[in-house]
C-alpha cells in the first residue's frame, strides 16, 4: 500500500491468532486470492475471494481484494498492484 508521508510501498498485515488449522487455511487461502489479484490474473482473484466470503462475510481484506480484481476485469486502465487508500 502507498500511505501519507511514506515514499515507498509497504506491506499491511492483518493481525489475528491463527491457532486453528481452519483459521491457517483460511489464511493461506486469503493469501493465494491476493497473490493472483497482484499477478494479474483478477478472474481467479475474484473467484477465490468471493468463495472465501461466502464462509466470512465481511472480511474487509477480502472485500478489497475481490473490488480491486472487479476493477481489473472491468477498467482497461493499467492495473497497479500497490493499493493506494482513500483520503489520509
Amino acid at each position: 500500500a502507498r500511505v501519507v508521508n511514506i515514499e515507498q510501498p509497504v506491506d499491511l498485515y492483518e493481525v489475528a491468532p491463527a491457532e486453528e488449522q481452519a483459521r491457517r487455511a483460511f489464511f493461506a487461502e486469503s493469501e493465494a486470492a491476493l497473490d493472483a489479484l497482484e499477478a494479474g490474473d483478477f478472474a481467479a482473484a475474484a473467484q477465490q475471494a468471493g468463495a472465501l466470503l461466502m464462509a466470512n462475510p465481511g472480511d474487509g481484506p477480502l472485500l478489497l481484494t475481490l473490488k480491486r480484481a472487479t476493477d481489473g476485469l472491468l477498467e482497461t486502465a493499467a492495473f497497479d498492484p500497490v493499493w493506494t487508500p482513500p483520503g489520509k
